[in-house]
């Protein structure tokens, strides 16, 4: 059995063109490698390229992603939504482009 559950929050507004680089199946693919459960929310934040539709698509496949639609609040209301929605005994957040890779986890 895997010890705890990890949250992590994205939130995403108008990131069509990271989701299209398959941003979310690294994040996914990363974490099922590890030690622990998880759960990935998304924190759609009133897109309108796209970006909710592939969301809603994706998190239909995968159990352990959530779609959380939020009106357009900005990043600080998207991560903040997300942050109270996880179910984690820990919690992050990283942002859609991966300017923090998913893999420096550990680091």
């Amino acid at each position: 059995m895997k010890p705890k559950l990890l949250s992590v929050v994205i939130p995403s507004y108008n990131e069509m063109a990271n989701l299209q680089k398959g941003i979310l199946y690294k994040v996914k693919n990363f974490l099922k490698d590890q030690d622990f459960n998880f759960e990935i929310l998304i924190v759609d934040d009133g897109s309108n390229d796209g970006g909710l539709e592939y969301v809603e698509k994706f998190s239909s496949k995968f159990s352990e992603v959530r779609l959380i639609k939020n009106q357009h609040t900005g990043k600080a209301g998207a991560v903040t939504k997300g942050m109270l929605e996880a179910k984690g005994d820990i919690v992050l957040f990283t942002d859609m482009d991966q300017s923090t890779p998913i893999d420096q986890f550990d680091k």
